[in-house]
């Protein structure tokens, strides 16, 4: 049978293990021979390169995962993309980014791996859940993304509605404060319950996603040119090359910096973008099937 290393991140992988473990395949512990590794990302820092570089010396093929529900734009003159034999995506949307700005390698449209899909409900917008963006593991987060949270969330208390805040990390490394009134709940809970037990969520990123794929009303904030992610304070943050290329296709339509946008994104579902970015759930057997590919191919080389 054929073998599958992992690096995880964040439990995103376990989708695509369980996969392929119920499709037959074996799956090792990273760091033990395999025909495939399965890692999110290629970025050139320790734990990814340096795992990448072991594996293909080795023999292995390389494939990317998703690192996130959102569409990557890294590859987009920020890190050079190391050649993966394939990289997986979650909807036909995220591929559209990566050929807009010239991603250079091949690409696998899976389907929606970071929770259940449900139809999209109406509300009346009553109960808002708002998930900032979150710091790094150090705690940093950029200025302008901690700007961005404060925005939101002052935003958000004027609204007068009964609000509840997800975050990780401490209020202040989120720019956030404690306000009277509000409900903050730590981010050790499923994801899925607290997007399931609100009326209207407002978020940004992987969140957004998954709000959107639980069949939430969801509004989005800071819709503004990506930057790459520094890991500490100082560190340069350089621009994408190719915005115009594909920021329309990535802008989520109901967005915080409308004065309707709760009202609107209670009643109208963003059928489109949910049809690019969420669309359906992983496919398994197209998962097992293109990977087996890939592995034969290697073999007959």
């Amino acid at each position: 049978m054929p073998s599958v290393a992992v690096r995880d991140h964040r439990g995103n992988s376990l989708p695509y293990v369980e996969a392929l473990a119920a499709k037959g395949w074996d799956v090792v512990p990273l760091g033990q021979r395999a025909d495939v590794l399965l890692i999110d990302l290629d970025i050139d820092r320790p734990g990814y390169r340096d795992v990448i570089h072991a594996y293909a010396e080795a023999g292995a093929r390389i494939v990317l995962y998703p690192h996130g529900a959102n569409a990557l734009t890294c590859w987009d003159g920020l890190d050079e993309p190391y050649p993966v034999d394939l990289c997986v995506v979650p909807g036909e949307g995220h591929r559209m980014v990566m050929e807009a700005y010239g991603y250079p390698r091949p690409i696998l449209v899976a389907g929606f791996s970071f929770c259940g899909i449900r139809r999209f409900r109406p509300s009346r917008g009553e109960r808002v859940l708002f998930a900032p963006i979150h710091p790094l593991g150090s705690g940093w987060l950029a200025p302008r993304d901690k700007a961005a949270n404060e925005v939101a969330f002052r935003t958000l208390l004027q609204t007068g509605r009964p609000l509840v805040v997800r975050y990780m990390g401490t209020l202040a490394e989120n720019g956030l404060w404690e306000e009277p009134g509000v409900t903050f709940v730590r981010a050790d809970v499923d994801p899925v319950d607290h997007i399931d037990s609100a009326d209207v969520v407002v978020a940004h990123g992987t969140f957004l996603s998954m709000s959107v794929a639980r069949g939430r009303p969801s509004v989005s904030f800071h819709q503004v040119e990506p930057m790459n992610d520094a890991e500490n304070p100082g560190e340069v943050q350089f621009p994408v090359r190719s915005w115009d290329r594909y920021r329309e296709i990535m802008r989520y339509p109901h967005d915080l910096g409308d004065p309707l946008a709760l009202e609107t994104a209670c009643a109208v579902e963003a059928n489109g973008w949910r049809e690019r970015f969420v669309g359906r759930p992983l496919d398994a057997n197209l998962l097992n099937d293109r990977l087996r590919s890939l592995v034969a191919e290697a073999v007959v080389a």
